[in-house]
């Protein structure tokens, strides 16, 4: 990535990021060769983010009735940091519902056991059931 970022010559850029772009390295990079950049990825995937930005309280400006977004700025100067974190209600829900049918289903598989310890067989079982 880095020797193909050093001919361009771009005032702003838009990146979106999987994993396995989405480093400081890379971060840098993409700073050093765009100055100001946008990347967007899931805030899960990055320890930064969830020690840094979501240890600030944050008020969400209700976009839509399944988008929230706020803007929560690290440090500062030049190396000052935007993150704009986004919340969607409607799937947080849709989430929530998901893991308690998933624990419910788990908590009837356990007591279905007949041996109450769990034996390797039986645990790869639940993890290929993809539980």
């Amino acid at each position: 990535m880095r020797s193909n970022l050093r001919g361009w010559s771009l005032g702003r850029a838009l990146f979106v990021s999987d994993a396995g772009i989405n480093s400081e390295d890379n971060r840098q990079e993409l700073g050093r060769a765009c100055g100001k950049y946008l990347l967007a990825f899931r805030m899960a995937n990055v320890a930064e983010i969830k020690r840094d930005a979501l240890s600030k309280r944050v008020r969400y400006t209700v976009i839509k009735d399944n988008l929230q977004a706020e803007e929560v700025i690290i440090g500062d100067g030049g190396m000052r940091k935007s993150y704009f974190l986004c919340f969607n209600p409607k799937e947080a829900e849709r989430q929530r519902k998901h893991r308690a049918r998933v624990l419910e289903i788990l908590e009837k598989e356990l007591a279905r056991s007949p041996n109450k310890k769990a034996t390797a067989q039986w645990a790869i079982g639940l993890l290929a059931s993809q539980r």
